[in-house]
């Protein structure tokens, strides 16, 4: 596995262990994703 590969892989564990702890940012990241479709 490359460096870049960890690093993309690190940064996906974060994102998702800050999902978890923060419930708010899940409505955050729906809102976004929301506007970006729209």
């Amino acid at each position: 596995m490359s460096h870049r590969d960890f690093m993309a892989l690190f940064l996906w564990l974060s994102l998702l262990t800050w999902l978890m702890h923060d419930r708010m940012a899940w409505l955050e990241l729906w809102l976004i994703w929301d506007k970006g479709i729209l």
